[in-house]
């Protein structure tokens, strides 16, 4: 399985994603802000970041840019309330390659963090 980040402020929805990522067999590292988890991404590669938009510290946009100048940068979704259609522009300009709205499914998350790592092995062959 994979390697997972999230970040993720509100920390009972960095523990119910927790819960249910070690569920499915992911090996899963919870932060809340985005210092902490650049921190954590300088230190031990991941195959997936989920990325909250509004943390304090270090905000999800500027979060993803920063990860994108790292040597083995992770898979990144953006993991946000707010509406996709007013942000998706921005969404892919910082570099993420997925988007899942709050509130979502057990199986909303499980389906994106699957649909990342099956692109990071496809990019690895």
């Amino acid at each position: 399985m994979g390697r997972i980040l999230i970040a993720d402020d509100e920390e009972h929805i960095l523990g119910v994603m927790t819960d249910v990522l070690e569920s499915a067999g992911h090996e899963v590292t919870g932060v809340t802000d985005g210092e902490q988890a650049l921190a954590m991404l300088e230190k031990k590669n991941f195959d997936v970041a989920l990325i909250d938009v509004m943390m304090p510290k270090l905000d999800g946009y500027h979060l993803v840019t920063k990860i994108q100048g790292l040597k083995n940068p992770p898979k990144v979704a953006i993991v946000t309330a707010r509406n996709f259609d007013t942000d998706s522009r921005i969404i892919h300009a910082v570099g993420a390659a997925a988007f899942l709205p709050k509130p979502f499914s057990k199986h909303e998350l499980i389906d994106v963090v699957n649909k990342l790592l099956g692109s990071a092995g496809a990019q690895q062959k």
